[in-house]
């Protein structure tokens, strides 16, 4: 991966990350705390007691990271497909991968994308959680902000749990990461091998498809940032938010 693809990976996925964040922490107040009476009053309540900044809460330490995520997970799939076929990059067109090997690179990029990203997701929900602005310090009788920002949040984990509290909810996230991703990058060579023109390879930054123009392949990132195994994310975020 070049430099200019890893920096238009992480722009790519910074803007998405940033548009779908106010979306995503009404979501994980829903499904957390019980005392709304549906979306309209989560937004409502959120401006009214926070501003619009309560919508973002708990952003920035993931925007910092998506290009760490997405290296991760982009890197541990390839990686884990080249020793599954045992051929180098140069040579896959040659001997293309099989759709077991493409689901088994996959488990391994969702298992290696969980238990690395694990610390992050932790801190954005305990975040996205903290109904007070960041300003509104927590006095020793009564409500207010316990945390302070990304980084006090991740320090107080550490001094309370150990390195093992910022690892609280790795188990929940393999299972939901998992089973996911391999589906995520079948669907993903199945859509490359569809659009590419008759007798070319996709390309390393480029699919050519038939009629079209070159379709850039670094958006593929922002397709798995959202999943619907609703199920398996409730019960992700109960055990990051306890």
């Amino acid at each position: 991966m070049s430099v200019a693809e890893f920096v238009a990976g992480w722009i790519s996925g910074a803007v998405g990350l940033a548009l779908g964040h106010p979306v995503d922490t009404v979501k994980v107040r829903l499904q957390t705390q019980s005392g709304y009476r549906g979306i309209l009053d989560c937004v409502m309540r959120t401006y009214r007691n926070e501003t619009v900044r309560g919508f973002f809460k708990g952003m920035s330490f993931p925007l910092l990271s998506v290009a760490v995520a997405n290296s991760v997970i982009f890197g541990a799939y390839s990686n884990a497909l080249l020793y599954l076929t045992a051929t180098h990059h140069r040579d896959r067109s040659t001997n293309p991968p099989s759709y077991a090997h493409i689901l088994t690179a996959g488990c391994f990029s969702g298992l290696m994308q969980a238990v690395v990203l694990a610390p992050v997701d932790l801190i954005k929900v305990r975040l996205q959680n903290q109904t007070h602005p960041y300003w509104l310090r927590s006095p020793a009788m009564g409500p207010g902000a316990h945390y302070r920002g990304p980084l006090h949040c991740g320090v107080s984990i550490f001094r309370k749990e150990g390195v093992l509290g910022l690892f609280r909810g790795t188990w929940a996230l393999v299972l939901r990461d998992t089973p996911t991703m391999p589906i995520y990058f079948l669907t993903y060579v199945s859509l490359c091998q569809a659009v590419t023109a008759q007798g070319r390879e996709p390309g390393e930054t480029r699919i050519q498809c038939r009629g079209l123009p070159s379709l850039p392949k670094q958006g593929e990132e922002t397709a798995g940032n959202w999943d619907s195994c609703s199920g398996r994310w409730v019960v992700l975020l109960w055990v990051l938010n306890n």
